[in-house]
């Protein structure tokens, strides 16, 4: 090869790379740089230079959502970096596909290519890569819904990604951290997380990242009901995105508008975000935005009590739906042909490389005759030629003899290293078993210890009592108030354990049957039990809990949970302003939230947060209690697969936060 023909390889090379490397940044440059990749190479008929242009492309329409036309390119980059061998261009390609099959929902055929893209990077000592493929198999396995795999793949990344000083993706895998950890119900470490991530995406100017992460932390503050805070990241990512000119982006964050406005009951401005979004989807093909811009219309219409035109814009979600599902058939489709496309490439490879195997042979051994003929001495030379075919079949015999030894001692080592690993697992797993056996141990020796405790109060005031009781002389006055005070201990008693007979249940795991429940219907019942107190105290109550939504639960512990909150907010409720209790709720995408919040004396909640759920915990003395209600609220939510937040301020009042799993 001429020395001007290695400078336009070289020259097209960093040029392929700088266009894989701007996708992040600057997709019009990888556009642009991209095509003038496959140009010059189509010039100079430069085939490794072509694959890596068209895998450039490939990356460019994946990331706008054109999986159609990335898969395209990537069928025809493979093609190419396989005929020169280009392993580089072929992990990278197959860590592409994975991405497309996840978005197809093939998380088999995902996670498949995501290892095979790992061992070919790993054979490279390609950290970056190895960095990029752990965290895609992470974010697999969080949408498989194993999150302790995806935080291990996730982590890993991150630690290989901080000793690389990869400020893009050590960003992103935090992106990934915080999503997994939103979903164990963290939202803290959720939203360090999240925070840290986009810190590092503004100061690289990721524009597309912090299009996601900031799109991912408004989300989880609506989750919240926090709506202000959701508002400052739902402005600055939309700002970011048309900064960037990414017709998906700005239709995303359309949509989201979208339901922000629907839960603070701003339905014009639904209208005008949904619409705005559906223009953008209809202009790109993005379908999955346009189907939900119509079912933010949808709601919005319904809540304004215009139901012919929800029941139009419903009609239109539901085609667009089916459409999807269709069009991800087409995909599902073209994956097939995808596959069958790379296979007969082997093939047909496997075949050229017989082909010219062959046409060796036989000028081999036209050699050999022409020697024969010049040297006039046949039967010598059969008798040499016979004489060194024995020896090359020998040699070749024991070559395969020893590749065969070679091929088998590798199995032998792959079987003893993966059953190492199984071994390591079970001990592993043993040991987390033995330390969660010994954690339950240690609860169950406090909580004995607390249920002494607290049931020796009332029993030491029985008999306390009973000895002051005059037996000689029953009629006595002061006989009247010790029957009053034993009759209080009593009830403290059989409430003591009431309790302690609940959460015994449910730890033990004894659950009355799980059945579809009204909540409406349920706190209303509840709410008539406590009309007396309730009237007695004056207390306002603002009912807005919606009438309509049913989830699966156990009555005896729905009705517990409404008792119990309720019961401290009348309990705690502040002498020096009209009481008031205020409920409220709202849907998220697989939870309905009830909130009750009163302006009751409160209490320091932030200070109280490791001992928040402790049974036999009190956070005032001013009035009487066993310390046992928000425990039991805890442990019967987690039963139903709900959770509880408490947030409270001194002399403020408290909110009660109840999330029940969808139907």
């Amino acid at each position: 090869m001429s020395n001007k023909n290695t400078d336009d390889t070289t020259r097209i090379l960093a040029m392929a790379e700088l266009a894989y490397n701007y996708w992040t940044t600057k997709s019009d440059s990888t556009f642009l740089l991209a095509n003038q990749t496959i140009k010059l190479s189509n010039g100079i008929h430069f085939t490794k230079g072509l694959g890596r242009g068209y895998f450039a492309l490939g990356t460019y329409h994946n990331n706008l959502g054109n999986s159609t036309k990335a898969l395209a390119y990537y069928d025809s980059a493979l093609d190419c970096s396989n005929r020169v061998s280009d392993m580089l261009c072929i992990g990278r390609i197959y860590n592409g596909l994975g991405n497309i099959f996840a978005n197809f929902g093939d998380y088999e055929k995902s996670i498949n290519y995501h290892f095979r893209s790992l061992k070919i990077k790993e054979s490279q000592n390609d950290a970056t890569g190895i960095g990029n493929s752990l965290n895609n198999i992470g974010n697999l396995y969080y949408r498989l819904g194993n999150y302790d795999k995806a935080l291990d793949y996730c982590f890993k990344s991150l630690e290989l990604r901080k000793s690389k000083n990869d400020s893009f993706g050590i960003a992103a895998s935090k992106n990934n951290i915080a999503l997994i950890y939103e979903k164990l119900g963290d939202p803290t470490k959720s939203l360090t997380y999240f925070f840290e991530a986009l810190k590092s995406f503004r100061l690289n100017g990721i524009q597309r990242g912090i299009t996601y992460a900031c799109h991912d932390i408004a989300q989880l503050y609506m989750n919240q009901r926090q709506y202000d805070k959701a508002l400052q990241y739902l402005k600055e990512g939309l700002t970011t995105a048309e900064q960037m000119k990414s017709t998906e982006r700005i239709a995303d964050f359309k949509v989201s508008f979208a339901h922000y406005y629907n839960a603070i009951a701003r339905y014009q401005e639904v209208n005008i975000n949904a619409q705005e979004a559906l223009k953008l989807s209809q202009e790109s093909g993005l379908l999955d935005d346009a189907r939900i811009a119509y079912q933010e219309m949808a709601i919005a219409a319904f809540k304004t009590r215009k139901f012919e035109q929800a029941y139009l814009l419903q009609s239109h979600f539901i085609a667009l739906t089916d459409s999807l599902q269709n069009e991800k058939k087409i995909q599902r489709a073209l994956q097939e042909e995808f596959n069958f496309k790379e296979e007969k490439n082997k093939l047909e490879q496997e075949k050229k490389e017989l082909i010219y195997q062959n046409e060796a042979a036989k000028q081999q051994w036209l050699l050999y005759g022409t020697y024969g003929a010049l040297a006039g001495v046949i039967i010598i030379g059969i008798l040499f030629y016979r004489s060194s075919r024995i020896k090359i079949k020998s040699s070749y015999l024991l070559a395969e003899k020893n590749a065969l030894i070679v091929e088998q001692n590798k199995l032998l080592n792959e079987a003893k290293s993966l059953l190492e690993q199984k071994v390591q697992q079970r001990t592993s797993d043993l040991r987390l078993a033995n330390q969660e056996l010994v954690s339950q141990n240690l609860v169950m020796e406090q909580f004995s210890f607390m249920t002494a405790h607290n049931l020796r109060g009332p029993v030491a005031r029985l008999i306390g009592l009973s000895s002051l009781y005059d037996f000689s002389n029953p009629a006595e006055p002061f006989n009247t108030e010790v029957m009053k005070r034993v009759k209080q201990s009593s009830t403290d008693l059989d409430e003591v354990i009431h309790d302690l007979t609940a959460i015994l249940r449910i730890k033990s795991g004894i659950e009355d049957p799980i059945v579809t429940l009204n909540l409406r219907e349920t706190l209303d019942k509840i709410l008539y039990q406590l009309h007396d107190v309730i009237e007695e105290k004056k207390i306002a109550i603002r009912n807005e809990l919606d009438r309509n939504v049913a989830v699966n639960g156990i009555l005896a512990y729905v009705q517990s949970v409404f008792y119990n909150v309720l019961s401290n907010s009348i309990k705690y409720y502040d002498t020096r302003r009209s009481p008031e209790i205020k409920i409220v709720s709202a849907k998220s995408d697989a939870h309905f939230i009830i909130t009750l919040s009163d302006n009751g004396i409160g209490f320091d909640s932030e200070d109280n947060q490791e001992k928040l759920f402790r049974p036999f915990t009190r956070f005032s003395t001013t009035r009487e209690g066993k310390g046992l209600g928000l425990y039991l609220i805890k442990i019967q939510m987690e039963s139903m697969g709900g959770y509880v937040q408490i947030e409270s301020k001194l002399n403020e009042g408290t909110i009660v936060m109840l999330s029940f799993p969808l139907l």
